[in-house]
């Protein structure tokens, strides 16, 4: 068995914060909820044992203290409204632009919002984001949640926190070691803890390993193969970040080491988010990428920044960063936080990179780009090439006329491919991602997949025939062969010729 790890004392899990000023707790399944708030009650008929409330006016406000609680959505003639009072909570009704608003009465800022369900069939997005959240913590006057639920099902209560945010944050706890136990990730989650982590386990049950389309795994581990309960590891990766291509790869009883992000979906389960990645199967780990001829520098963004380096020109008090990385949406750039818009810049910077004895140099890349509210995105999104070793700035080769750029109004992912860096051959250069926003517009940059590549120079006219008749070769964006390739993007390499593919 996986040597086992220490547990977190009690002292490192405890919040060491000041009280908030306030907190209040709106409970929507308490006896008497439909009086207390002003809902339409619900009752159950004696004869036939079933329910019935009528819908909610909307906008309805309900308050408790300072804080205001704002219900809104359609509020229809055929009687099918947003919300109403229920045996299950305060239940919403995902076809009905379901969306509710905190904010008070006295104009003391909130500053932490979280919510119970009673399905995860029930989730909420931060009005002008895409992502389902189950907590929110900033300071605001006032933020609004929309349901992005996919059945309807209740609310079971809300608990807001408001007040004085000059007291001190909440520190939350961080893992104790590299590799930490399921039972110390559980109590990381419950503490808090949404940072990434690698957890060593044991498989207790498989939900579903996808081959068709994604290639990823559901399945749970847990600290010993006698356990009913553990930790849920949600559409992860195999070793080293490759699909998974046959239903059988996984085995209940395996011991595993898994890198991703903690949370705890909806609030009720805990688990490794979507995209993580297996180090360790029975004591087997991912295979060293092969140096693949004519790759001069690749960084997926699968697993990290890599070696890329932020560099902050204009950060708002209100952020503490711009760049980041997302497990499933690689190197992720965003001025968008409570609700509103902040006037950022700052740079996604490449280490340097060295072109010399290269030809034919191209770079690669896929991205995403959404709420540029119809402005065009390049005034807000770059890219520039500069000489290794100095200051990124936009003194640096702007290459944005030779991107192809998303529509910046979706999160579909636009392959770019082989983007001329000719004019740079022979030189050590560095790559920079610009984003800047505004006070009225933030949008989302996503990228993934980077690749400088090129054909090694050997001077002789006969490997051009000699590249045409060699047998083709392909890796996948972590320098690993694969021999059937299928679903996804590839590295293709026919003697010094090599390219990045799109195979479906």
């Amino acid at each position: 068995m996986l040597m086992k790890k220490l547990l977190l004392s009690i002292a490192t899990l405890a919040l060491g914060f000041t009280a908030y000023a306030g907190e209040v707790t709106f409970d929507f399944t308490a006896e008497n909820a439909a009086q207390t708030y002003g809902f339409p009650p619900y009752s159950v008929n004696e004869a036939t044992g079933e329910g019935q409330a009528d819908y909610i006016t909307v906008p309805k406000e309900i308050t408790s203290g300072p804080v205001v609680i704002i219900l809104e959505g359609k509020e229809t003639t055929d009687n099918s409204g947003a919300w109403r009072i229920w045996n299950d909570g305060l239940r919403q009704y995902k076809s009905q632009n379901a969306q509710f608003t905190v904010t008070t009465n006295n104009g003391e800022k909130i500053t932490g919002v979280t919510w119970t369900v009673s399905s995860n069939d029930v989730s909420f997005a931060e009005e002008g984001t895409e992502e389902n959240i189950t907590a929110w913590t900033g300071e605001s006057e006032g933020v609004t949640f929309v349901s992005t639920s996919t059945k309807n099902n209740g609310v079971k209560t809300i608990t807001v926190t408001y007040g004085d945010t000059s007291l001190e944050i909440p520190t939350l706890p961080e893992p104790s070691a590299d590799v930490i136990d399921v039972a110390e990730a559980l109590e990381l989650i419950e503490a808090g803890y949404t940072g990434e982590a690698t957890v060593e386990g044991v498989i207790i049950e498989i939900t579903e390993v996808e081959t068709a389309q994604y290639g990823n795994a559901t399945y749970t581990i847990a600290d010993n193969a006698t356990d009913t309960e553990g930790l849920k590891i949600f559409r992860g990766y195999w070793l080293g970040g490759a699909k998974f291509t046959s239903e059988d790869q996984l085995e209940v009883g395996a011991e595993v080491i898994v890198k991703g992000s903690l949370m705890n979906y909806q609030n009720t389960t805990p688990e490794m988010a979507q995209g993580n990645v297996i180090l360790s199967y029975n004591g087997e780990t991912a295979q060293e990428p092969e140096p693949v001829e004519g790759i001069i520098y690749n960084e997926p963004f699968s697993t990290g920044l890599g070696e890329f380096t932020i560099v902050d020109d204009e950060l708002p008090e209100a952020l503490t960063y711009v760049w980041s990385f997302d497990s499933q949406y690689g190197a992720k750039a965003s001025a968008y936080a409570n609700s509103m818009c902040y006037a950022a810049e700052a740079w996604l910077v490449s280490p340097a990179i060295d072109l010399e004895g290269y030809s034919n140099v191209t770079l690669s890349l896929s991205h995403a780009i959404n709420k540029a509210n119809g402005e065009p995105v390049t005034d807000f999104c770059n890219v520039y090439v500069g000489e290794a070793g100095t200051e990124p700035s936009t003194e640096w080769t702007n290459i944005s006329s030779e991107i192809e750029w998303p529509a910046g109004d979706n999160w579909t992912f636009v392959d770019v491919e082989g983007v001329s860096l000719a004019a740079f051959e022979g030189k050590k250069i560095q790559v920079g991602f610009l984003y800047s926003s505004t006070a009225e517009v933030a949008p989302t940059w996503e990228i993934k997949n980077f690749l400088v590549a090129g054909d090694a120079d050997n001077g002789a006219v006969e490997g051009i025939d000699a590249d045409i008749n060699a047998p083709v070769y392909f890796y996948n964006l972590q320098g690993m062969k694969v021999n059937n390739p299928e679903n996804g993007i590839f590295i293709r390499r026919q003697g010094s010729k090599t390219t990045k593919v799109i195979i479906r």
